[in-house]
């Protein structure tokens, strides 16, 4: 027994970092983790959060919605509020991720209508349904759903009336705004404080997702890439866990989708690996379902067809012939087979006509030089963060990026520098080199979503590089433990200390940026107000940081109303971006912090219309900011300009009805007045939203 015990290989062991057993570095990882996104946890929701959750009907019912879900295009129900169609090539089928969300739902709190606030006689009956009806939806389309979410039988006669519907917020449901369910505490009581319900648990879901993804890479490493060379393995999981870019993704919850599929990719490639080594049958199946998994998470999975021999090819520790791998391959053709198959029922994969919109398409009006140069030069701005994450920018899209030609010089040094980077990869690969497996991980993701080869409606996205991170931490992490295994000295502790104190001082660095950076994604506000002055060309930047002032316009702190009950001194400065001091007020000329901050607003829509003058959104909220202002003429100026680009935008019509109502309520009060003249002009604006109804007529005549 003893001489069997002595023929057992003994496992590598760590020289540059201080761990004596297998435990501490799995500890080590899960302690940076937390520490590195503790400070999301009071997040709310930022970005496309609000696209695949609060305006995802399927999401918030809860666990009622999962088989529509996996039916669905995550933005199908975006889609179906905006009265359009699929508006990405290829559709977006990601259900895993949405089901995440459609079970936290359940637990915070489920929405049988699908939407927060919901009461409406859809089929005119002259009463609230209990049950689903069927009626035509204000896109005009049929629709099957509740009219109400729920009610308190205030009178016990049995039948719900609207005015037994309680809001969303009223958590006591006791029909009053109490101070304590404004829940991000800005003075107003909307769909906001339903939405951050809960809203600590996906970020907490969030962060020990992305831990445990840290987790299996390394086991990934360590086992099979790096295994003998504990350090490399280590230091790579490191790297990717403080990369401070995968705060997108970790801090914006929209995030989970590239989380899930990193997780199953690589539990793919570990399985696969297992089976070739050992032949279970059993690894085989959890690799194909690993695959199947990863597929459901993100279109990234696909490229584990590419990836998955490649890693087979340089790792597998045994012989492998056709016959040996005819298991494996069968269990993820099956699978890919139903993923397919749900894809495709599912979602439509093509769209009947190009969009037309900048904003989606990026390189709409780009000649096809600017093209090819500008996606060139992309990939030296990803390569760039990788190697340096600042400044760190939400959104690249129309006008944040201008567009490169062939004698661009950041284009040649990208075309170079990747064309060599292909080189050294095929040369390495050939040779079974670690550093070409990285750099192989790294191309095949970044060129994916490159716009290269397809398009992804998106010109630059920091959480795109989220995959392609691994292959850059395998190759810093190599190139760094090996450039000190090249220091010739006998002095091995004093290379240790170098290099623990080199870790640390990154590990600090890249700490204080990702909690910097967790802040900025606290919200929208934050994240807009703080993204706006780090790309001021950026027309979907401008037009959110113009939204969020007319938004904060009604705040607390804006217009001084305290909610009765609250503490005077309880506000939401937005992590300190909701500034106007009485000295700002006093130099602008305003008469007040309200139309300060709406004048603010407008600033930053005028300069998104500017560049992009079909920006729908951006006129909208121009129209909503003078609305405010009590400025009618060019309220109705901005929002017919929109009318002109997009009729039916549900936002407008909203708009509209709530303005017409206004209207003839001031035509019968200015009638009363015997002020003819503004009565009559009232009459006007009324007929330029709605010639049709005689609502406005009515109030003339009857006065």
């Amino acid at each position: 027994m003893e001489n069997k015990i002595e023929e057992l290989p003994q496992q590598p062991t760590f020289k540059y970092f201080p761990f004596f057993n297998t435990k501490q570095p799995f500890l080590m990882l899960i302690i940076l983790g937390i520490i590195f996104y503790c400070t999301t946890i009071n997040n709310e929701y930022a970005l496309d959060d609000g696209i695949v959750i609060h305006q995802n009907e399927n999401v918030i019912k809860g666990v009622a919605g999962i088989g529509k879900i996996l039916t669905s295009d995550i933005y199908e129900s975006f889609y179906k509020r905006m009265c359009t169609n699929d508006q990405l090539p290829g559709g977006r089928y990601r259900p895993l991720t949405a089901i995440t969300f459609a079970i936290e739902q359940e637990f915070i709190a489920p929405y049988r209508t699908g939407a927060y606030m919901q009461t409406f006689d859809y089929n005119k009956n002259g009463k609230l349904d209990n049950d689903k009806i069927t009626f035509i939806n204000s896109c005009g389309n049929t629709e099957t759903n509740y009219e109400y979410n729920d009610y308190v039988d205030l009178n016990n006669d049995g039948i719900t009336q609207s005015e037994e519907c309680y809001s969303c917020w009223d958590l006591n449901k006791n029909f009053k705004n109490d101070f304590n369910e404004d829940l991000n505490k800005d003075g107003v009581y909307n769909e906001v404080d339903c939405q951050v319900r809960g809203a600590w648990v996906r970020h907490f879901n969030n962060s020990w997702m992305y831990v445990l993804a840290c987790i299996i890479i390394y086991i990934f490493l360590k086992s099979y890439v790096l295994k003998n060379n504990p350090d490399i393995a280590f230091f790579a999981a490191l790297l990717f866990l403080i990369h401070p870019i995968h705060t997108e993704v970790v801090a914006n919850i929209r995030g989970r989708d590239d989380i899930l599929s990193v997780i199953f990719s690589v539990l793919t490639l570990l399985f696969s690996l297992k089976y070739v080594n050992t032949k279970k049958i059993i690894y085989a199946a959890a690799s194909g379902l690993f695959m199947f998994l990863a597929l459901l998470s993100k279109e990234f999975g696909i490229l584990l067809i590419i990836l998955l021999p490649i890693t087979l090819y340089m790792f597998s520790e045994t012989k492998n012939t056709f016959k040996n791998l005819i298991p494996l391959y069968a269990f993820i053709s099956a699978f890919f087979a139903i993923y397919i198959f749900l894809h495709y029922s599912s979602v439509s994969t093509f769209i009947s006509k190009p969009d037309n919109e900048i904003l989606n398409n990026p390189f709409l009006f780009a000649s096809g030089e600017q093209q090819f140069a500008t996606k060139i030069f992309i990939l030296l701005k990803y390569l760039m963060l990788q190697l340096f994450p600042h400044p760190l920018i939400c959104d690249y899209s129309f006008d944040a990026i201008a567009l490169r030609s062939f004698i661009s010089w950041d284009f040649l040094l990208s075309l170079v520098l990747h064309l060599f980077l292909i080189f050294i990869t095929i040369k390495l690969l050939l040779k079974k080199h670690i550093l070409g497996y990285a750099l192989f991980i790294y191309l095949l993701f970044i060129f994916s979503i490159s716009n290269l080869f397809f398009p992804t409606s998106i010109l630059m996205l920091e959480a795109n590089t989220f995959h392609a991170s691994l292959g850059f931490s395998i190759a810093v992490a190599w190139l760094a433990i090996k450039g000190l295994e090249k220091i010739k000295t006998a002095n091995l502790s004093r290379i240790r200390n170098l290099s623990m104190l080199c870790v640390i001082v990154l590990i600090i660095l890249c700490g204080c940026k990702t909690w910097e950076r967790n802040w900025d994604w606290k919200n929208d506000i934050t994240l807009f107000l703080k993204d706006v002055k780090k790309s001021p060309n950026s027309v979907l930047i401008l037009g959110n940081a113009g939204a969020r002032w007319i938004d904060l316009s009604d705040t607390k702190e804006i217009t001084g109303i305290n909610i009765p009950g609250q503490d005077s001194t309880t506000y939401n400065d937005y992590n300190g971006t909701l500034k106007i001091t009485d000295e700002e007020l006093k130099m602008s000329g305003y008469t007040s912090k309200r139309e300060f901050a709406l004048h603010k607003g407008i600033n930053y829509l005028k300069r998104a219309v500017e560049l992009h003058p079909k920006y729908v959104n951006g006129y909208l909220n121009l129209g909503l900011a003078h609305f405010k202002l009590g400025m009618d003429k060019e309220a109705l100026f901005y929002w017919k300009f929109a009318e002109q680009l997009y009729p039916n935008n549900p936002y407008l019509q909203n708009y509209y009805q709530v303005y017409y109502g206004i209207l003839c309520k001031r035509i019968t009060e200015k009638l009363q007045q015997k002020d003819y003249k503004n009565a009559a002009l009232f009459y006007h604006y009324a007929l330029l939203i709605n010639d049709k109804d005689s609502k406005a007529y009515e109030a003339l005549k009857e006065s």
